[in-house]
């Protein structure tokens, strides 16, 4: 059994397999069960304490942050039901991200070098991938998707069993090895999950028609509402997407342009090469036949998309902080990288309409991120 495969399969949503819609339901009965059990093992660790303080205070800190990000799917799924109050779920939302903000970010565990010097240099950095990817829930919770948000509680648990068995079993830490093949396990478990994921999202777009998606930060609703009524006059329907930065969402594949002119925030600097923790030639050939094997059966289902709207804050300049103690890949992953973003390309264009993708800054003012620097293309779409 390799690491991770105690999780639930890539295929555990289909309601066609293995008997058809009840026992999908069956299924989904059983994931229920496993979620409420979960929860219940982070309200435990949330308590619990290790021989090592640094490492109690991680773990504790984490766990509530969890229970933080269940409080806000109860309160979305509530919303759904009734009407959703929009800004209500932004503000709970918002806080969940407090500690990525300047001034909080220097002592918060997702910033890999405040994690390594609590931590130690090693479990450091990746646990401080763990937080940031635990930061994804949010997004999860905020779309009530709890099944998303179940593997990853259940990877947060995987990491912590190995931490306190290692210590009733030995007294000491486990192997670095032991740690970093749970990622490992986890992303390769769920490539294709991931994958179908995002091709039904294109699939929808079928059904409605094309549709420009607006890709924004948290705080700057306003300024992605402005932007889509702009896009409307223009005779373009768009659609708001929160920016969810999993791992299992590849977004390195198609943004790899990290310099302080992007407009990125410290923290998704600090992890913009968290894929050194498992990318090798195993990672790269799962993931080019899931992606090709989702794509060839959904092949004319999937909706044009005309393009994406990147929705960024311009900051000031020398915000980024560049050489700094984190993840990094090494050169031989990079050049993989580099073969697999080639082919992954090739893919898309057999496959899916090839979209333009725009930059739109949001500029500050005396009342916030409310000023657009883009005035749309005459004869764009």
């Amino acid at each position: 059994m390799t690491v991770g495969s105690n999780l639930a399969g890539p295929g555990i949503e289909s309601k066609e397999e293995n008997g058809g819609v009840e026992e999908a339901l069956e299924m989904t009965d059983l994931m229920k069960e496993r979620y409420e059990l979960t929860l219940e093992r982070i309200r435990e660790v949330e308590n619990e304490s290790l021989r090592d303080s640094a490492l109690t205070d991680y773990f504790q800190t984490a766990a509530r942050f969890l229970l933080q990000v269940e409080a806000l799917r109860v309160f979305s799924e509530e919303e759904l039901r009734k009407g959703r109050s929009f800004r209500e779920m932004v503000r709970r939302y918002g806080v969940l991200f407090r500690d990525l903000l300047p001034g909080a970010y220097e002592e918060s565990y997702v910033n890999p070098v405040y994690a390594s010097a609590r931590l130690g240099d090693g479990f450091g950095k990746i646990l401080s991938f763990l937080f940031y990817e635990m930061k994804s829930l949010a997004y999860f919770a905020y779309e009530n998707k709890w099944q998303d948000m179940l593997i990853r509680m259940e990877l947060f648990l995987q990491i912590h069993a190995a931490f306190s068995c290692e210590e009733k079993e030995t007294g000491g830490l486990p192997a670095y090895e032991t740690v970093r093949e749970i990622i490992y396990w986890f992303v390769m478990d769920y490539a294709e999950t991931a994958a179908e994921k995002h091709i039904a999202d294109l699939v929808k777009c079928a059904d409605q028609g094309s549709v420009m998606e607006i890709f924004y930060e948290l705080g700057l609703e306003d300024t992605a509402e402005e932007l889509g009524r702009k896009l409307q006059v223009a005779g373009v329907r768009a659609m708001p997407v929160l920016v969810n930065f999993s791992i299992l969402n590849a977004k390195w594949l198609w943004e790899d342009n990290w310099d302080e002119e992007e407009g990125l925030s410290q923290c998704v600097y600090d992890h913009r090469e968290d894929m050194a923790l498992f990318l090798d030639k195993g990672y790269v050939n799962r993931q080019l036949e899931v992606l090709r094997s989702v794509l060839e059966r959904n092949k004319g289902n999937i909706g044009d998309v005309e393009g994406v709207v990147v929705l960024r804050r311009r900051l000031e300049e020398g915000r980024i902080i560049g050489e700094r103690n984190v993840l990094h890949l090494g050169e031989g992953q990079r050049q993989l990288r580099e073969k697999y973003c080639s082919k992954i390309r090739a893919l898309q264009k057999t496959y899916l309409k090839e979209g333009k993708v725009w930059r739109v800054w949001a500029e500050k003012t005396d009342q916030g991120w409310n000023r657009i620097d883009w005035e749309i293309p005459r004869g764009a779409f």
